[in-house]
């Protein structure tokens, strides 16, 4: 991770006090008609436009000429098939405010803007369909996805199938449970008599296992949510995980009944739980399939770029977690 980077949400936590909706979506939505333009002709595809002066836009016109020169056709496969195509193929999960659509039915967010950059410096147009995460090492292994971005983790199990690009952000975890509920530690969930349900694909199941391994631990689909809340609500199951960062989403959209977070020091009475509070922050890097050295190197030079201090990556993952009322629809 780029010095500097990996603690953004953790100054964001003494700040900015968030407050916002997030979106569902399906595995294979509907794709608006592309061609949206935004500053200087950039292609947005079916992303919503941003203002070339927002901070982290996107603009592969910045990129210096290293970056280029790795992202050129010869240098890959797979560059050399989008090029022909015209169009990158970007698979996206629905992870506010990484990865979400609004009421224009357009993607939003970290992930769908470094869609439209990428596609930008290749010279084609972006093209972002969600898929769950149950299948996203599916969709880059048979060909319908050219790169996952999804706020993916790099983890030893998706690596077997998948490669990854050099990492992005740090994402920390914490349990959530129902607000009214009996539990407030880590410590009250390690029982046998604890139902905790993760999503299908998703990696909290294994950090589960590390912190709570004797709870009863059930995997179920997301069906196109951050946390499988219906499974809490509605008493199927006690506690779940989710990511830090997405806890203030998770109070404004689940509120009948309300959440509530545990971390490492037991239930987080902020606004967002800090850095000491959660567990193992994972690695978010773009799923890459697997082999083309020449695919992964053009990623690795574009996030290196972008996710240094001042980057325009990190700029963008800042200017989203800071803007999470932006994330409704």
């Amino acid at each position: 991770m780029p010095k500097g980077h990996t603690t953004a949400f953790v100054a964001l936590a003494t700040t900015v006090a968030l407050l916002a909706s997030a979106c569902g979506g399906s595995s294979d939505p509907e794709i608006p008609p592309s061609g949206t333009k935004g500053s200087g002709d950039l292609d947005f595809g079916n992303a919503e436009t941003v203002a070339a002066d927002r901070a982290g836009a996107p603009n592969p016109s910045s990129v210096p000429p290293e970056v280029t020169a790795a992202c050129a056709p010869e240098k890959s496969p797979t560059i050399s098939a989008i090029k022909k195509a015209g169009a990158l193929a970007w698979g996206i999960g629905i992870s506010p405010p990484f990865g979400f659509t609004g009421s224009s039915s357009r993607w939003q967010g970290v992930d769908a803007e470094s869609a439209v950059e990428l596609a930008g410096i290749l010279g084609v147009k972006p093209n972002i369909v969600a898929y769950d995460y149950s299948v996203m090492t599916t969709a880059l292994q048979s060909g319908k996805a050219d790169i996952v971005g999804a706020q993916l983790f790099d983890t030893p199990e998706r690596r077997q199938a998948i490669d990854f690009s050099v990492p992005y952000y740090k994402s920390g975890q914490v349990y959530y449970v129902l607000k009214d509920s009996r539990f407030q530690t880590i410590e009250d969930l390690d029982s046998p008599a604890v139902k905790f349900v993760f999503g299908t694909g998703t990696a909290q199941g294994d950090l589960a296992k590390k912190y709570s391994p004797k709870a009863k631990q059930q995997a179920v689909a997301l069906q196109g949510q951050l946390i499988p809340y219906q499974f809490l609500s509605t008493g199927r199951a006690d506690a779940s995980m989710g990511e830090a960062a997405a806890y203030p989403v998770l109070k404004q959209k689940f509120r009948n009944p309300p959440l509530a977070a545990i971390g490492k020091n037991g239930r987080v009475a902020t606004s967002l739980p800090t850095a000491g509070e959660s567990l193992d922050p994972f690695d978010v890097a773009f799923g890459l399939p697997k082999g083309d050295a020449g695919w992964k190197g053009c990623v690795d030079a574009w996030v290196t770029w972008g996710s240094q201090d001042g980057g325009l990556i990190a700029e963008r993952v800042d200017w989203w977690l800071t803007n999470q009322t932006k994330a409704g629809g």
